[in-house]
This record gives structure tokens, sequence and C-alpha cells, in this order.
């Protein structure tokens, strides 16, 4: 007999009940599997099936329960439905006119049951309390950093700060010294900075430029030593000196008496040269500094000849009388007064815009001494940086079903809803658990009780069923990892024997396998899925019964239960394999044309009145059984929430390991056994008391695990929560109901 429908993908055997474990569900009508109704408990071959939910002999909705006692039971839908019972519509929370307590800010979403509230863009919370969001404070944020971000609702505004002009994305230095709009000290001069400007005292003054400049003669006429009461000062080189005495005096400047001087010098006034001294004999020359004949003395620019005797760290300034040594551009006085470089990138105010890299330069006195450039990001000269918009070129990069948000300075790739990822590369969010209807068509080749007799074991037929799933899918946008277990059927064909249909519990109609563990499979690439992709998993194989060793999948296969190496024991019952158990021998089978009275153990030929008949000398309790099914699903990605296709069966092996004979007990010459009302439980008490089959029993039980059927499916897989969400079989029947079913909806074709 072979198992390709029973298992009609990887997982219906791993998640299948043993008799020790039992299930619990709802007992449904497919083919004398328990009766339904109001009544306790009913068991098949050992499994403790629980009928649906009923109030006074009415089923309830899945959403709904049975309150109440006696006449007074009813139906009453759960809380988010509304109807009868009965019959349960979920309630539109979110409806014009419906109760929600969603913040005014917040959107609402109905779901079965109840709804969800979500902040409206621009507002943060947990959609019952949504404030606004300070996008000052964001990545959305393209204000220039020497702009004041002012926050709105929505949104906000930029404007450039004192010292800057621009549109406020970008601001650029206000150069006051060349608009006149700057205020220095008498004697001061205007100098830029980034952001504002400074005041510097004049060539030959002294002082902080904004409030005062003294002169540096000055300073020097109230000091005795450098300069007497008389004493004509003047600048040369970085200090001033006293080398003369004013007209009418004569001396060196430091000491000076008075002396009849030339008219020209005499200091009168009267005829007097501005520039003339008193020399010792008392005649006139024109002063040191100055040059020419009495009467037209001239400034000497000093700075004309070998720079004035300022070294090469120097600029020489001439002025009246003298000349000034400064340090060149980029260089500064240090405590010795020579002219060392000058770090302008660590000063507290940087010369470059933030949005720049500032350079030290050592400076040679020529320019400069740092150099500005734009950060990535931007482009400009360093002094102004303009953003660059990466979202105007090729979407930035991003993936073309995302959105690109240019930043200041960079820009970010969002997946739009509802695919996820980094924005570069976006995918559907797969992970989490999810509900699979398998809608299951099958049909099987009539099969001999005695080959060379024309009479059927199971006559040919088709049949179709229902059978559901749980998946745990893990995806990272590259890999896909499928993890599943069975959840039951809620129908059940026959296959080649009623050993089939009494047994695996994962076939037991409305059966539910809430203990049981999700069975791992290996992951597979498939990357980058969205909605409208098709991807195939890799085949995967179920086994039980047999040790097929590390890879079980393409492991040889025993052509007979006797060339099995190693027999496992999944149920723990003692007994090598798995163990099946038959059903009642009165009822119909599926296929309604026979009893189940004509179990395969050992078949006769009876004459009678009407001609010779099969009869069956003795049936079997108990089979032990080892199954291997490959199979794999073709899939096309419907949504990120739903995922269609067909479950492809490659491969259904089984093999017979032993078995159990039990009379044929009240059954009468014709096959009529209604005196037979219970089934055989195949526990481990039952293993050990019952007899076993003979050889060539086992022998024709295992020849009949390779009768061939045909099966096909397709199937339905929805997300019903988070991966880790306490979510188990019955979720997944309330996810996907029972379906009436019609003849079969796929091309099935009874194997040859």
């Amino acid at each position: 007999m072979k198992l390709a429908l029973l298992l009609v993908s990887a997982i219906a055997i791993i998640g299948c009940s043993t008799p020790d474990e039992g299930a619990r569900g709802t007992a449904g009508t497919g083919g004398g599997s328990g009766s339904g109704g109001s009544g306790g408990a009913q068991t098949d071959g050992g499994i403790t099936i629980l009928p649906p939910t009923t109030c006074r002999d009415v089923v309830c909705d899945p959403n709904a329960t049975c309150s109440g006692t006696g006449a007074d039971a009813k139906c009453a839908c759960v809380a988010g439905y509304t109807g009868d019972g009965v019959h349960c519509d979920d309630v539109d929370e979110c409806a014009p006119g419906a109760t929600n307590d969603c913040d005014a800010n917040a959107a609402c979403k109905n779901r079965p049951g109840g709804y969800t509230c979500t902040c409206n863009a621009g507002y943060t919370g947990d959609g019952k309390t949504c404030t606004v969001v300070d996008q000052c404070q964001g990545v959305a944020n393209t204000c220039d950093p020497n702009a004041t971000c002012v926050s709105q609702n929505p949104g906000f505004t930029c404007e450039c700060k004192s010292g800057f002009t621009g549109d406020a994305t970008t601001c650029g230095d206000v150069d006051e010294c060349k608009a006149g709009t700057f205020s220095c000290a008498t004697n001061a001069h205007c100098v830029n900075t980034f952001g504002g400007y400074d005041c510097a005292c004049d060539p030959g003054f002294s002082g902080d430029g904004n409030q005062a400049c003294t002169s540096l003669c000055d300073a020097a006429k109230s000091d005795a030593a450098v300069c007497g009461a008389h004493g004509l000062c003047r600048i040369d080189g970085a200090v001033a000196v006293c080398d003369a005495c004013v007209p009418g005096y004569a001396g060196d400047g430091k000491t000076c008496a008075a002396k009849a001087c030339d008219a020209q010098c005499d200091g009168t006034g009267t005829d007097d040269d501005p520039h003339a001294v008193c020399g010792a004999d008392g005649t006139c020359t024109c002063a040191p500094g100055f040059s020419g004949a009495v009467g037209s003395c001239a400034d000497t620019d000093e700075c004309k000849t070998d720079n004035g005797g300022c070294d090469a760290t120097e600029a020489c300034t001439n002025v009246l009388g003298g000349h000034v040594c400064t340090c060149k551009p980029g260089l500064a006085r240090d405590s010795s007064g020579k002219c060392v470089d000058v770090d302008e990138c660590k000063a507290t105010v940087s010369p470059c815009h933030p949005d720049a890299t500032c350079t030290n330069v050592v400076s040679t006195g020529s320019g400069a001494g740092f150099t500005c450039k734009c950060k990535d990001g931007f482009t400009g000269d360093g002094a102004t940086c303009v953003d660059v918009d990466e979202c105007k070129t090729d979407n930035g990069g991003c993936d073309a079903s995302a959105t690109c948000e240019n930043r200041r300075g960079s820009f970010a790739c969002t997946c739009a809803a509802p695919l996820v990822g980094d924005g570069k590369s976006c995918h559907c969010d797969l992970t989490g658990l999810w509900a699979m209807r398998q809608d299951l068509d099958t049909c099987w080749k009539g099969r001999p009780v005695i080959e060379g007799t024309s009479e059927n074991l199971v006559s040919p037929g088709s049949m179709e069923a229902t059978v559901w799933e749980l998946h745990e899918l893990t995806y990272d946008g590259q890999n896909l990892v499928i993890r599943r277990k069975g959840c039951g059927t809620d129908n059940t064909p026959d296959l080649i024997s009623p050993l089939f249909r009494e047994t695996y519990s994962s076939y037991t109609p409305n059966s539910l396998f809430d203990p049981l563990p999700l069975q791992a499979s290996d992951d597979f690439a498939a990357p980058g899925i969205r909605p409208g992709d098709a991807f195939q998993t890799p085949s995967s194989a179920a086994v039980v019964g047999i040790d097929l060793g590390a890879d079980p999948l393409n492991a040889p296969w025993p052509a007979t239960s006797a060339e099995v190496t190693t027999w496992t024991d999944p149920d723990n019952d003692g007994e090598p394999g798995f163990s099946l158990w038959p059903r009642v021998p009165s009822e119909v089978t599926d296929s309604g044309t026979q009893h189940y009275s004509y179990l395969p153990v050992r078949p006769v030929i009876v004459s009678g009145p009407s001609g010779n008949k099969i009869a069956i000398d003795e049936r079997a309790g108990c089979v032990s059984v080892a199954a291997r099914i490959v199979t794999h699903l073709e899939a096309t990605v419907e949504s990120c929430t739903r995922i269609t296709g067909r479950v492809v069966n490659e491969k259904s092996e089984g093999r017979v390991h032993s078995c159990t004979v039990v009379d044929k007990g009240t059954c009468d010459a014709n096959n009529k056994c209604d005196g037979w009302t219970k089934d055989v439980g195949c526990g481990a008490a039952d293993w050990t008391a019952a007899t076993k089959c003979e050889d060539a029993d086992v022998s024709r039980l295992d020849d009949d695990q390779n009768q061939a059927q045909d099966s096909r499916a397709t199937f339905e897989l929805v997300r019903i929560g988070d991966k880790g969400a306490s979510l188990d079989c019955p979720d997944v029947r309330s996810q996907f109901p029972a379906l009436a079913h019609n003849p079969p909806t796929i091309s099935c074709t009874t194997p040859p």
C-alpha cells in the first residue's frame, strides 16, 4: 500500500498523533470517524476525538461560545463579532460612526475580531495617544547648520542665523566688511570671520579694535626710558622709538634740551617744516624717516628697500616717518616675538562651513593657512556647502519599490509597505506564523483481495479532502526556512485499504495536534521575494519508522521489509515502525461499495448459493509500518500575507514490519460484522497480547504498500501572526474552515 495521498506534504506523517499521544478536535462526517453532536468524546483506533461545540444540537460558529445550560443554552458570538452565534460576522469598529478609541490623529484599521490604531504621519505614539513629532530633532531636518530649525505641524521651517544669508537650506557667510555693516573703534579696521566679523587695530596702534586702539607712540611717550618729554616718536618695525626731538629742542629723543634753532625748525610754527628737526648746531635737517631738503621733507618709504628690514615671515607697511612689520597671513607672533604658523582650524569658530572639512596648511605668508573642502554629500567651495540631492538621480540607488528620502549630507531608502528591507533591496516580511490549507485530490486503482480475481479490496475511485497545516517561516530577504506540522483534515480518502483510513491521525477528520512540535527543514536561497514572484522549495523527505542515516532524502529505500537495516519505534509502543489500527469493520468505505470487514490478512474464497465469494478468514488488528514521503512546494506570492501554489508529491514509499491478527468476531458468512463495535487500540499492550501475523501475511501487506495512486494538491498560505506567537492548530482551523467538497478539481488520473 502506498502513502502518496496520506502524506501529501512532507510533514503529514511527522505531524500525526500516536495512540499514546492522542489528538483533540471535533468529529466530522468523513466516513464514520466518530459521531458529532453534543455527546461525549469518541474513540477511533485509540485516538480521542472531541465532538463539535454544540448548543442544543446546533453547531456554533468558530467565533462563538456556548453559554447557558439545558433549554437556556445558546450560541453567543465572542467580542468583536456579531450575529446569532450560529453565524458570526466581524464587527467593523473602524466604519463611519462606529466606536473605537483611536486618537484623532491616528488611522483605524479593522481586523478580524478587533482593530488596530496607527498614528498618522508626523505623529508618534501607540495609536490611542498620538503626539506631534519634532522633526527638527530627526534626520528629516534639512536645514543648513547655520540656520535655525523651527518645528511646525506638520513639518518645519528653516531660517538663516545672523551673519549668514541664503534660502536656509544653504546659508553662506555674510562679509560684513565688504557690506560696510560693521562697527569698529577709531584707528581699527574690519576683519571678516565665518558668521561675523572682528576688529583689528591699524598698524602702529594696539588694542582690541572694538573699543579703542591706542597709538604705539602714545604708549612710548608715557615711558621716559623710551621717549623724553620733547622726544619725536615714530614707528620703526614693530616698536615705537624716539630718536629725535621736536622743533625747538635738540637731543637723542630720550633727552631733549631747548635750543635756538633756525627758523624752519625753531618750533614757532611760523615757517617751520613739519618734518624738520633741530640739530646740535642749531641747523635744521629732515627728521628720521623723512628725506629731502628742509622745507620740503618727504616721508621715506622704508619698505621699498630690503622689506624695510622686516624678515621673510613679516609684511612691511609704510607709515608716516617709519614702517610697521606685521606677521604675514596665517602667522602670529609667539612669546618670543617670532612669527609662527597659526592652526586656524582649531579656532573656536572654524573658518570653514560646518559641512566642510578644515585642513591646516603651514603658511608661507602668501595666502590663508588652511583649506576648506565640502564633506561627502555636499558640493561647494568649502565656505558654502550645498546638500547634494542624491534622490534626483536613479532614485538614489534605492530599490525600485522604495522611497528615496533626501537628508542633509545623505539620503535614506525606505521600502514601500508592505515590503521591508534596507531600502536598497526590498522584500516581503514573510517571517511569522502561517496557516496552510491544502485542497487535495486523489485517485486510486481498484485492488483485488487475491491477485487474479475480480474481487476488489478497494474499488477504484477518487476523493477530495482539505488538509490544514501550521507553518513557521523565517526569512531575511535572502534565505527562507520553513518549519511545519499537520493540523488534520476534513475528509479522509480510503486509498487502497482501510489501513490508511483509520490509522494516521493527521487524517482523522477535524483532528488538532497542538502538543506536536514544528518539524525543521533546511533553508534555501530565495532572494527578494515580493508579490508576483514565484519560488520552489527544495525537495524534503518525511521519514517515519526507518533510520535512513544522515541523508534521508537520497538514501536508498528498501525493496521489501526484509531489507530494512534499522527500524525505529517513533510511537514508543515497543514495536518497531509506526503502529496503525483498523476501523469498525461494519462501516462502509468512502468509496461506498464494501465494508471494512475484509482487511487483507488472510482472505479465502468460499462457495455459496450464488457462487464463490471472498471471505476474510482473519483481519489485521494492528499494523506497524515505515514510510518516506518526498514533496516540494511550487509557490506564487499573491501578496506579502498570502501565498498560493501546488504541492508536488514526488515519491511515496512504505514498508510493513509486522501486524497482529484478530478473529472475525461476529461477522457472518456474508461478511456482515454489525456485532463488531469497537476498534483495536494498538498500544503497547495490544502488541504484547495479540497474536502476530505469519510471515506470509506480513509479506502480503508489505506488497500492498506499493499500491499506486495519483494525488494532487493546491495550497494557500495565509499569515496569521508573528513568529513566536502563541498560535497553534485551532488558529489554523479558524482561519480556514472546512469546505464543501465537489468532485476533484485538479486533473487526477487513476494510475494504470
